[in-house]
């Protein structure tokens, strides 16, 4: 039998640079030199190194990494040379938007993964969904996230000190970037401004439950400082939680589902409460974490957009009333 020849690997990469100063720089290099790719540097350099989190740098280098190969490999010739002499032309294509869930399949996942209060304030999950040690934990991150509309990474960024303390009820959005006490390879980012936001009775009394059970139920302790944890208590890593929202997907049946709908869910929602107020964009652009002012506009137009519509059909309606 002749042995499968392996395919080989892409001419260029992201390497991880880790400073003294404990920053992760992400760098993409060509594996034959592993030199930098010039304009990709200096991109990431002087526009995004100090905008955005090293796990957001790297995503776009291993993207720009994939064209860097896609000119060499297929287009006979080296991208930096033809960027540098203004041969090549790009265009934006504007993104489809996103539906939110519906109300009905939210109380689909929530009767597939939650819990039913027994005796004495017991939880007990269903036993075919999830192993005993990820079953409040991974019930407690949806909720969360749908309730709090916070990203992926934020939600992974939780400390023990993000937690609201007696009579509190805010949880606290914070930046941990380069965080010594973070030992995950792929550092989770926080992408968004720092923000208080409240939780309700129902969210803090599941957190509660969290941190007090004794495992396999409850968090594993004395191990990490951050919220989530494996059943060994390191932090969990952005694979573990996209593997988490797949598998509600998958037991569930809805689908497509992601950490970003659940927080485009919960945008839309916002949007509709606040529209009314006068300073309703402020409040949402706040509970959002977005610095940039414009970045709640889709929601708010689309928002907009549904209430034109239904002023108008209202207004049909009276143009064709039957006499009696």
């Amino acid at each position: 039998m002749q042995k499968q020849q392996r395919e080989p690997p892409v001419p260029f990469c992201v390497l991880r640079l880790v400073l003294d100063t404990g920053e992760r720089l992400p760098c993409l290099v060509d594996r034959e030199t592993w030199l930098p790719a010039r304009v990709a540097t200096r991109w990431a350099m002087r526009y995004r190194r100090y905008r955005v989190q090293s796990s957001t740098l790297a995503d776009n280098l291993r993207i720009l990494g994939l064209l860097y190969t896609w000119a060499r490999t297929s287009g006979g010739f080296e991208l930096d040379d033809h960027l540098t002499a203004g041969k090549i032309r790009m265009g934006v294509r504007p993104s489809e938007r996103m539906e939110p869930l519906e109300e009905q399949e939210i109380v689909s996942i929530r009767q597939t993964i939650g819990p039913m209060r027994e005796g004495e304030g017991s939880w007990v999950f269903p036993r075919s969904v999830f192993a005993e040690h990820t079953r409040l934990r991974n019930w407690l991150m949806f909720e969360m996230a749908l309730e709090l509309g916070v990203r992926r990474g934020e939600l992974l960024k939780l400390r023990l000190d993000s937690l609201p303390r007696g009579s509190d009820d805010g949880i606290r959005i914070l930046r941990h970037p380069d965080d010594p006490a973070d030992s995950r390879t792929n550092e989770p980012a926080v992408k968004t401004a720092e923000r208080v936001i409240p939780a309700s009775r129902a969210l803090l009394s599941a957190l509660r439950a969290y941190m007090t059970l004794p495992p396999p139920l409850g968090r594993v302790r004395g191990k990490s400082l951050y919220l989530f944890v494996t059943e060994k208590g390191s932090p969990l890593s952005l694979d573990r939680a996209d593997d988490v929202i797949q598998d509600i997907s998958r037991h569930s049946g809805i689908t497509p589902l992601s950490w970003h709908r659940l927080r485009h869910t919960w945008s839309e929602r916002w949007a509709e409460r606040l529209l009314s107020l006068p300073n309703g964009k402020d409040v949402l652009q706040y509970l959002g974490g977005w610095a940039n002012p414009h970045s709640p506009d889709r929601y708010i137009q689309h928002t907009v957009a549904q209430q034109a519509g239904e002023l108008v059909r209202a207004y049909q309606q009276t143009l064709y009333v039957v006499e009696a």
